[in-house]
Parts: C-alpha cells; structure tokens; sequence
C-alpha cells in the first residue's frame, strides 16, 4: 500500500488536538461560572438580601481564589439562611444553584453538597418539581453513598408532604434496611431518617412510635445543630406524645437531654414539670 504523506498525518494530528482542545475549552465553560459572572450574580443578590452581604463577600473570595473547603462551608450557610425565604422573588436559590453550585460536585464535599442540594430544593413552588429536581441531582452523587442517602430521604420527606403517605413509609423503610447492610454510615444520615420517620407518625397520630424516632433524632442530632425555637417545638411535641400515647414509659431518656429547659419561661413550662413529674413515678 502507498504510504501516508506526513504532511497529511501532522495535519490530521494538529486538527485532532485543536478538537479535543475546544472540547476541553467548552466543557471547562459549561461546568464552571466565570469570576466576572459570579460577582454580578452575587451583587443583585446584595441589594435583595443585604444581611448577607459578609457571607456573598466570603464566598466570592473562596470561589476565585478556588478555596473549596471554605467555599463549601459558606455556601452551607448562605442557602439555609432565611432571607431567602421573606425577600426576594423565592427564586434565587433555584438559579444560584444551578448557575454556581450545580457542577461544582466535583469539587465539595459530596455530603455537604447534598445538603445544600436539599435546602435549595424548598424553593420550588411544585413539589413534584423539588423531587424531580433532586432526583437528577443523585446523578452528579453517583458512588457517594452518605450523600445519595441524604437525598433519597429528602425525597421521601416530599412524598409525605403530597400525602403520599405509603410512598414515603416504604421509602423510609427501605432506605433504613439498606443502611443496616452498611458500616461506617455518616450522623447526619441516621439524623434525617429519624427526622422524616417522626414527621410520619405524627402525621399518623402514632405517639409512641413519634417519641421513639425522636429519641433516636436527638442521638444523632447535637444540640447546637438546633435553634432554639426547634429545640422549644420538639420538646413540647414530645411531651405531648407522652400524655397521649399508651405506651410511652421511657420517659427518662428524654429528662436526660438538655433540651426540655427550652421549655422553662415558655407557655409551656407547665410540661417540663409535668414530665419531671412522671419521671419520679408521681403519677
């Protein structure tokens, strides 16, 4: 066979590399937002949200300087925050997040990128819409057990809130047969099941079986993780399962915790003495 001209060849080979280099080029461009892009995002968000003005500056410096660990934790806290939910157009974490956040999966931290998934999903008025939407997400968590986890229990939570009350007991309990086939499964887990198990059966009106998941909420939970308005509403919830369900004796496991002092100078102080109460056996 008559051979190649090398001129022939160097081209072929220059317009081959000059195609994977626009490819790179255009897929560096799809995956991240410009400095430049991100600033002007961030400053409408400024003007609609001013008290965030300390964490928009953070998080400009860590994105441009590629600073991701601390990137990360910045974006935990800018989107859980609530100006988000009494300003503005009820939007913006919808678009910041896929503007900013969503192709950044391979650079934070795959639990903390769940949760920030998470808390971005509740602005979305459909909640088919917020489960669709974290439904893709699971695709950029591909092998990141903790964090799909995370999302699939999220998810069951807004099957609950559509009343899809048989979707989301047969979610929960799948998830939590899958999680004891595991080791070393992440608190923040265990923390969000039991979490979306009690809002179940409360739903339900199962009050014994709401206490138990708050107990095991709590185990997984630190305190400081809760403000203190959840702190004063889980602790009078609880108190309430106990006067009414029938067989709620283990009362001690919640006098133990420091939370039921959220209750003291509240309306409902007359609980936490009821409880102290029961739990001396003074019936």
């Amino acid at each position: 066979p008559k051979p190649q001209n090398p001129l022939t060849l160097k081209v072929l080979l220059t317009k081959f590399i000059n195609f994977l280099n626009n490819l790179i080029l255009q897929t560096t461009k799809m995956s991240t937002i410009s400095a430049a892009e991100l600033n002007a995002l961030l400053d409408e968000h400024h003007v609609k949200f001013p008290a965030l003005q300390d964490l928009i500056a953070e998080i400009k410096t860590y994105y441009t300087t590629k600073m991701w660990h601390q990137l990360t934790d910045s974006l935990m806290k800018y989107v859980v925050d609530k100006s988000f939910d009494t300003a503005g157009d009820g939007n913006e974490l919808i678009a910041f997040y896929q503007k900013v956040v969503q192709n950044l999966n391979h650079r934070l931290n795959p639990l903390k990128y769940a949760l920030i998934t998470i808390s971005c999903s509740r602005q979305y008025e459909s909640i088919e819409d917020s489960i669709k939407f974290l439904e893709e997400s699971k695709d950029r968590l591909k092998n990141k057990q903790d964090a799909l986890l995370l999302v699939e229990v999220s998810q069951a939570e807004q099957k609950l809130r559509l009343g899809l009350h048989h979707d989301c007991i047969e979610a929960l309990n799948g998830i939590r047969a899958r999680i004891e086939q595991l080791s070393d499964v992440d608190a923040k887990v265990y923390s969000s099941l039991a979490h979306v198990f009690g809002l179940y059966y409360k739903r339900k009106d199962d009050h014994e079986n709401y206490y138990k998941a708050c107990l095991q909420y709590l185990a997984y939970t630190p305190t400081s993780d809760m403000s203190d308005a959840e702190k004063k509403e889980l602790s009078t919830k609880m108190g309430m399962s106990i006067l009414l369900g029938k067989n709620v004796f283990n009362i001690a496991e919640l006098l133990d915790k420091d939370i039921i002092n959220s209750l003291l100078g509240t309306p409902f102080e007359w609980l936490y003495h009821m409880m102290k109460t029961l739990g001396l056996g003074q019936i």
